[in-house]
């Protein structure tokens, strides 16, 4: 399970968990923040098995940015009692900061959930 969370952190391969799922691992190059090998290098899992697949990994972005945003504004009402202005600014500023990794972070999220299912629930 750790092995796991640390190749969805690192942004590695699902399979053999070396490979970078990214082919610049730059956060800042905008142009080249969703380029990815069609396969991974070592182990040839297929990164691109159809057209669209990574639609669903916009829900677990919004997901995973919703529950940054709510985790920051609960500790905000646990320390003061209410949401300050400054606080608020400043979670949304965390969270665009923080945008590439997360786009990137969905994305394998995705790719591991719907590799988890193919191969532990629907194997028939």
């Amino acid at each position: 399970m750790f092995k796991i969370l640390w190749s969805i952190l690192t942004l590695k391969c699902p399979t053999c968990r070396t490979e970078n799922m990214f082919t610049n691992p730059s956060l800042i190059n905008l142009k080249d923040i969703d380029k990815m090998p069609k396969h991974c290098p070592n182990c040839e899992e297929d990164f691109m098995p159809e057209a669209g697949y990574y639609f669903g990994a916009m829900f677990v972005s919004y997901g995973i940015t919703c529950f940054l945003l709510f985790m920051m504004l609960g500790i905000s009402l646990l320390l003061y009692g209410s949401i300050s202005r400054t606080f608020l600014y400043g979670t949304i500023v965390i969270v665009l900061l923080l945008w590439t990794y997360l786009f990137r972070l969905s994305r394998v999220v995705w790719i591991n959930i719907a590799l988890y299912f193919d191969k532990n629930v629907f194997n028939f």
